[in-house]
């Protein structure tokens, strides 16, 4: 069982966190304290395997207090209001950052978390209560006995992305725009009503019941989902750098050749980008001799890889590294691929800085 220690000046914020860890389970909290400067006595004196830590407070603010903490005894998940505090406390060595109002699913990821890198847990395989929505790359629904959801036709298949994809109730002529855009109304309508049905029939093999509701001409699914995209949204918001590259690694239904899919895949990818823009920017030194650094430089290239300034950080990575072999091999393909794709060369900023970075100049 972990070890918490919960620090929060707020009382019935502590009481909140203290209620809903005794619900999630496998936790003992071995105290919660008001006081900053008195709970960080006692997490030294009882070193904890886990500091759950506001940020703002009166006395000594979270982020602070961190830095006095020993992170190679316990590890420290902040749980706060704020999510524009999320890159420093990355900078401090956080292993989580949880937005309040506390939503006890993301509490309960952020403990089984926790207990895996403390004991080295498996999970086994359980039942869920929610149907979990596969979107980024190839779109899958898991049902509540973790089976994959079995699709008559593709229609089908097209269909439920799509009213996953709006998360709203949607007219049924925008389905049928959608989905059936060169049908004659007569027949896409009669499509549309089977295909409905055996949407209806899908999740009832999965055993889920009433799963569409229609209401003035309108389609809702009401199933409880847990969606893929909507957590990596999550995890940009309290900006979770590692935990957003390791969803991020596939595109929006980039798996699936639908063009209604198109303008949130690009929306996605801009927000991403400026997430892990901000990161680069704004890294302090210990943060950029992490693997993580490295990573987020690498999507950023896998976005732009002909963005000059990205390739550069990575080169910069390099050679505080000493792999300067690694770092010739990328400046070699990164000029032969400009040259072969667009037909241009670096520019002389460029050139100017790598002959910098390589001399020590």
């Amino acid at each position: 069982m972990l070890k918490a220690m919960l620090i929060d000046d707020e009382v019935l914020a502590l009481s909140l966190l203290e209620a809903m860890l005794t619900e999630v389970g496998g936790v003992e909290v071995l105290g919660a304290f008001t006081d900053p400067i008195e709970g960080l006595r006692q997490v030294k004196l009882l070193e904890p395997d886990v500091l759950f830590l506001d940020i703002e407070m009166a006395q000594l603010t979270g982020l602070k207090l961190a830095e006095s903490v020993n992170i190679h005894t316990t590890d420290i998940v902040f749980v706060t209001a704020y999510d524009h505090y999320a890159l420093e406390a990355f900078s401090v060595q956080a292993l989580d950052y949880i937005l309040k109002p506390i939503d006890k699913m993301r509490l309960q990821r952020a403990v089984e978390r926790l207990r895996n890198r403390k004991f080295g847990e498996m999970q086994q395989p359980k039942k869920h209560s929610m149907v979990q929505v596969r979107l980024l790359g190839s779109f899958e629904l898991i049902g509540t006995e973790q089976q994959p959801i079995k699709w008559r036709t593709k229609k089908v298949k097209e269909l439920c992305a799509f009213l996953i994809h709006h998360g709203q109730a949607v007219h049924r002529d925008a389905v049928i725009e959608a989905l059936w855009p060169d049908t004659p109304v007569e027949k896409a309508s009669t499509l549309l009503h089977t295909t409905i049905y055996q949407l209806r029939k899908a999740f009832k093999e999965a055993d889920i019941e009433h799963p569409i509701r229609f209401t003035d001409e309108r389609y809702k699914l009401a199933v409880e989902m847990e969606i893929d995209a909507e957590l990596l949204v999550q995890y940009m918001e309290a900006g979770e750098i590692e935990a957003l590259l390791e969803l991020s690694h596939q595109d929006y239904l980039a798996k699936e050749d639908y063009p209604w899919a198109t303008a949130r895949r690009e929306t996605l990818q801009k927000q991403i980008t400026q997430v892990l823009e901000k990161f680069i920017q704004s890294a302090a030194e210990p943060v950029k001799r992490e693997p993580v650094f490295k990573k987020a430089l690498g999507r950023l290239i896998a976005f732009y890889p002909w963005e000059e300034r990205y390739v550069l950080e990575l080169l910069k990575c390099l050679v505080e590294e000493g792999k300067q072999n690694e770092a010739f091999d990328t400046i070699e393909i990164f000029q032969r691929d400009l040259a072969s794709e667009l037909g241009m060369v670096p520019s002389e900023e460029f050139e100017e800085a790598v002959g910098r970075l390589l001399t020590g100049g």
